[in-house]
């Protein structure tokens, strides 16, 4: 069972991404997504799925999140 929400994880995001000076759009393309993927997580519609998440991408994310 997971212990956070797609709503936690987008705010989480958000604040992490800006943060970091990152627009949706270089953040996207430094894991392989588009801007638009990146605005339904950070807007709670969607949470990334780590089966279909390449490796590398995966590892950017986790490392964008601690």
């Amino acid at each position: 069972m997971n212990d956070w929400s797609k709503e936690d994880f987008g705010v989480r995001l958000k604040a992490l991404r800006e943060q970091r000076g990152l627009s949706m759009m270089a953040f996207g393309a430094a894991i392989g997504t588009s801007a638009s993927r990146i605005k339904d997580w950070e807007k709670g519609k969607n949470a990334p799925q780590l089966p279909g998440l390449q490796k590398s991408q995966t590892g950017l994310i986790f490392q964008l999140m601690n």
